[in-house]
């Protein structure tokens, strides 16, 4: 019970908080005074405004053509958790949640004492692999039950326990350098997972020169490609989510 209570409160405290949007014209009150947004966007330059619409659009096409259901990434890289931080902000009503950080905070809780772990890689250190593997599946079961959502997964995620519970939705591998903070790992444990990403859905490529905002437009389109190559699944998808569906609040 006491796990379980400690994943809950994890979830709930890494929900986004809402927003209400300034009203059209009002000016932007901040802790320097107020900004105007007219004359805010007259400074921006065009191409940069274009820009910015399409993939604003590009983000309701997506959201739409996704039907509710959640986006899951996986790799061992370290801006898959950026990517999908941005990825969830062009999504109308979508929200984000990164797995690992959740995991570590989940530890942390239950473990108490003076020495908090930071990473999970950290964590891989201090405790079996299969342990961590099992506090990501509790997480995970937290996870799913949310409608619209982008899921940063943790690295070792790659099991058909994992897949089970991804495949709910679509699964996005981020292809990327391993992170540093994945030092404690093993090699064989890293190529394990690096061959258990094969099994998502999508590969995409994260080149490190590319902006992440630039990354996210491409992925969006990406993702949009898988969705028109496999039409079929779209209801099975819509099905599921919305079986899986919590009550949500009229702002959520």
């Amino acid at each position: 019970m006491l796990l379980w209570t400690a994943v809950a409160s994890a979830i709930h405290t890494a929900l986004p908080p809402r927003h209400v949007a300034p009203r059209t014209g009002q000016p932007l009150r901040c802790q320097e005074g107020e900004i105007d947004l007219a004359s805010a966007s007259a400074e921006i330059p065009p191409s940069e405004l274009a820009k910015a619409w399409r993939r604003e659009e590009k983000g309701g096409e997506l959201a739409e053509a996704l039907k509710g259901c959640p986006l899951y990434m996986v790799g061992c890289g370290s801006r898959r958790t950026s990517l999908a931080k941005i990825l969830s902000r062009r999504l109308p009503r979508y929200r984000e949640f990164d797995v690992p950080t959740l995991i570590v905070s989940t530890y942390n809780a239950i473990a108490g004492g003076d020495d908090p772990c930071t990473s999970t890689g950290q964590l891989c250190e201090r405790e079996p692999i299969d342990d961590v593997g099992q506090l990501n599946r509790l997480v995970l079961d937290q996870v799913q039950s949310y409608t619209r959502t982008v899921v940063s997964a943790w690295e070792g995620a790659v099991t058909a326990a994992d897949y089970r519970m991804m495949q709910q939705g679509i699964v996005l591998h981020i292809v990327e350098e391993p992170s540093a903070e994945l030092s404690a790992v093993s090699s064989e444990t890293i190529e394990q997972w690096q061959l258990g990403y094969d099994e998502a859905d999508v590969a995409f490529t994260l080149d490190a020169d590319v902006p992440t905002d630039d990354a996210a437009f491409q992925l969006m389109q990406d993702v949009l490609q898988f969705i028109k190559d496999n039409p079929g699944k779209s209801a099975e998808w819509k099905a599921k989510a919305d079986a899986a569906q919590r009550p949500e609040k009229a702002d959520a």
